[in-house]
């Protein structure tokens, strides 16, 4: 899963024109925010369909947030209420790491296709014309006229 920032680095370096540098610390920002924000969004929407009923606002919101949170509430909570959202909040949690998980292959191989489309045929650079005999230091001895003296 953590192999998508290099080829994110690499896309960043070959479209935007970014220094490697750069280009890293972007892919690494780019790739956490977005599989940090699909994993949440799909941990909050599994977890909203499966909250036990009775379950108070302030502890739902609380559950949603983070799984941390759920275990939290689980723990003040009678047994038939807090082992049923443990149990879907630990699902949900694993659901959105395998949706993650997903999203992140399948951009992966959408990059390395990319990169491997944008390489096979690189572009010539022209190298300006210059005469050799000016900047190769052995030519340039030998118009070098001996001093007399």
């Amino acid at each position: 899963m953590f192999g998508i920032f290099f080829l994110i680095a690499q896309y960043l370096q070959l479209v935007l024109g970014l220094s490697p540098l750069d280009a890293g610390l972007w892919s690494g920002a780019l790739g956490i925010a977005l599989l940090g924000s699909i994993g949440t969004a799909v941990y909050r929407s599994q977890l909203t369909q499966g909250l036990p009923a009775g379950l108070g606002p302030h502890a739902a919101e609380t559950a949603r947030a983070t799984l941390g949170g759920a275990v939290q509430v689980s723990q003040r909570l009678p047994d038939h209420l807090g082992t049923p959202l443990v149990d879907t909040a630990r699902a949900a949690f694993t659901h959105g790491l395998h949706v993650t998980a997903i999203v992140s292959a399948a951009v992966a191989i959408a990059l390395a296709i990319l990169a491997a489309t944008v390489l096979r045929s690189p572009q010539p650079v022209q190298e300006p014309e210059t005469d050799v005999s000016q900047t190769d230091p052995l030519r340039m001895r030998a118009h070098v006229e001996p001093c007399g003296g």
